[in-house]
């Protein structure tokens, strides 16, 4: 692992700062791990012929409370654009998984609910990929992994701030 003091003594010619050059392989770093953890995770939802937007979509409407979400509170969720989620949706819908129903106080609203048949292929996909995450995970010592998910939760919440109107963007 790269600390501050080595990554004092990589030569730069580009004039950053240490902690720049540190920042720079973070980023790199935890930019790789995700690319190399959503492939292990595309393999792991491929056993039931999801790709993994389709499980995504069916883990967030398995979370969702019962009146199941609208196409806009589910692309928010799912970060992609409602024409992305259209596509999904319909072969969801078209394999039985997914329902879409019409907001009764308002028909220009949809929600997106799972079927029974959906309810039941969750409950069995849930576990199983958890499992797959927790093996792929197991290579970090469970104190380091609490550090981890600590780390990351800074992280997440300083990128959140930085949103805020009014928030510094200075780095430290």
């Amino acid at each position: 692992m790269l600390t501050t003091a080595a990554a004092e003594r990589i030569p730069d010619k580009t004039g950053l700062s240490a902690r720049t050059r540190l920042a720079l392989q973070v980023h790199l770093r935890l930019a790789r791990c995700r690319n190399l953890m959503m492939k292990e995770m595309r393999r792991s939802v491929e056993r039931w012929n999801l790709t993994l937007p389709q499980f995504d979509v069916l883990a967030e409407l398995a979370r969702a409370p019962e009146q199941g979400f609208t196409f806009a509170e589910l692309s928010r969720l799912l970060l992609v654009t409602s024409g992305n989620l259209t596509g999904i949706i319909d072969r969801l819908e078209a394999e039985g998984l997914v329902r879409r129903v019409p907001e009764p106080a308002d028909r220009r609203v949809t929600r997106m609910m799972l079927t029974s048949r959906g309810k039941n292929l969750m409950d069995t996909i849930v576990p199983q990929h958890a499992d797959d995450v927790a093996q792929m995970l197991s290579i970090v010592p469970k104190n380091r992994l609490e550090e981890l998910n600590d780390l990351l939760g800074l992280l997440r919440d300083g990128l959140h701030a930085r949103e805020r109107p009014g928030s510094s963007r200075q780095g430290a």
